[in-house]
């Protein structure tokens, strides 16, 4: 995007057309996710390429002011490690369905394509984000059992949450696994 607004702003209107034109070309299927906060809707787009070639699809909902004050490397952290544990996840189910020759449902709840679903708000001074995925653990010890092989991401969007006096929630409800949080952030440059 700032490439497209540079050759505009140089008044390279042709040369931003046909850059335009190639990235339409080379990523068919993508459809930019418009928050409006542009680093969320960078995060997203930077995912759908991963969740398309894994079969996943992704729902957003909700609407964003453009200039929360959180800075985008938390941001990143954030989302980044929620949406990679809420992929790999959706592999997993994939893997457990394939195994099983199911290709409807697991357990009632996991159908296929196995979708994401992320909700943002921002009210009064906050932001609140809810992503889930389909998943056929039933408490979640057992849902981040693994997670050690995986890093220390959770570890870190803990710290990235106290950061921003933070809460999360965790749950699984109707064969879906919540991951929820809520910071300061008000509007605002950070």
């Amino acid at each position: 995007i700032n490439h497209i607004k540079a050759l505009y702003a140089q008044g390279y209107t042709a040369n931003a057309e046909a850059y335009i034109h190639e990235l339409q070309s080379r990523f068919p299927d993508y459809a930019p996710y418009e928050t409006g906060n542009q680093h969320i809707d960078t995060i997203l787009f930077s995912l759908q390429q991963k969740m398309l070639e894994s079969g996943i699809e992704f729902v957003i909902e909700g609407m964003l002011p453009p200039d929360i004050a959180v800075h985008p490397v938390d941001l990143s952290i954030l989302l980044g490690n929620i949406f990679d544990n809420a992929i790999h996840e959706c592999l997993r189910v994939i893997g457990a369905a394939n195994a099983k020759s199911e290709s409807t449902s697991l357990h009632g709840a996991i159908k296929s394509p196995p979708t994401i679903v992320a909700v943002f708000r921002f009210s009064g001074k906050g932001l609140f984000v809810d992503i889930s995925n389909p998943t056929d653990k039933t408490d979640i010890n057992s849902a981040f059992a693994n997670t050690e092989r995986r890093g220390r991401g959770l570890g870190i969007v803990d710290d990235t949450l106290n950061t921003y006096n933070g809460i999360k929630d965790i749950k699984i409800t109707k064969g879906r696994l919540h991951f929820s949080f809520y910071i300061q952030a008000d509007r605002g440059n950070h």
